[in-house]
């Protein structure tokens, strides 16, 4: 038999072994080096998989976060100004109250922040001023959208910084109660945590599916016998 260890995260998760089907020949180097790179390779996925789910969390937190707040927003316009005034104050998403041409009428500390600006900066700005123009159209549509239907609707998007960098955003626009004269209410969320785990995810993928074909080619090469993982033992 040949043994090989598994672990993530630098803690024991079972043992790759191989067996030989034919008693009269041994296992060589070359054997242990093969049954190495496939260790290698299911190690590699096994923490792709807890990076996966790690990311799925943080996305279902943050969609769970912008419905909360989303729906704490609505209400508050829905009964009082001075309710929605102090969400602007403390909430930890990107709040902005914009009229239906796309000018920023009120926006929030957090806005500010994803966004790279001062609020004085932004209340004499629009949408189209720290969008990037490639999500212009998409940008405009919702909003189209949301003023024909009613309904609240989001897209990703690339915000652009003063210096020119851009930044991933989820921002979801919904329309105010008629007082408000059709104004949108609009809640930014930042993804730039979510990009970087989503491309990490990309090149984990990547390096896995270089590490098959490697093992592919090796397997065939050296005709290494066949294995079980046992991921408890």
């Amino acid at each position: 038999l040949l043994l090989i260890p598994l672990h993530r995260a630098g803690e024991p998760v079972g043992i790759l072994w191989a067996a030989m089907h034919r008693p009269e020949r041994g296992f060589d180097r070359e054997d242990a080096r093969l049954l190495q790179t496939l260790a290698c390779f299911v190690e590699a996925g096994l923490g792709m998989l807890g990076a996966l789910a790690i990311a799925d969390s943080a996305r279902q937190s943050a969609d769970d976060r912008i419905r909360a707040l989303f729906d704490q927003a609505e209400g508050a316009v829905r009964d009082r100004e001075s309710r929605l005034a102090a969400i602007f104050a403390t909430a930890p998403v990107g709040l902005s109250e914009v009229s239906p041409d796309g000018r920023f009428l009120r926006v929030n500390a957090e806005l500010c922040r994803i966004l790279g600006r001062s609020e004085s900066e932004l209340l004499g700005m629009g949408i189209a001023d720290v969008s990037a123009p490639e999500d212009l159209p998409s940008s405009f549509r919702v909003i189209a959208e949301v003023l024909r239907t009613g309904q609240p609707c989001g897209l990703d998007k690339r915000y652009r910084h003063p210096d020119g960098s851009l930044v991933w955003a989820n921002s979801r626009v919904s329309r105010m109660d008629p007082a408000s004269g059709g104004n949108l209410l609009v809640a930014t969320v930042d993804l730039s945590a979510r990009r970087r785990a989503e491309s990490a995810l990309r090149t984990s993928e990547e390096r896995l599916a270089s590490e098959e074909q490697r093992l592919r080619l090796a397997l065939e090469v050296g005709r290494l016998a066949t294995w079980d993982w046992d991921p408890i033992t």
